[in-house]
């Protein structure tokens, strides 16, 4: 079985808002906000992470990414 890859104007609204939502959820459950002096893949990943909830919000605010 192959994997097909999402990409984000696949998903619809209410799609991109769970998503969103649960993103946020983990964010939280992990507990990571704080310091930003990590370095290596820790800190890679905390970019990353942002990125991806950065595209979300402007994609659910209605601009085209």
């Amino acid at each position: 079985m192959q994997c097909r890859k999402i990409i984000l104007s696949d998903l619809s609204g209410q799609e991109l808002q769970l998503v969103y939502s649960s993103l946020l959820k983990l964010k939280k459950s992990i507990g990571y906000e704080g310091s930003e002096e990590e370095q290596g893949p820790l800190k890679g990943f905390k970019l990353l992470f942002n990125l991806l909830i950065s595209l979300l919000e402007l994609k659910l605010e209605g601009h085209q990414i």
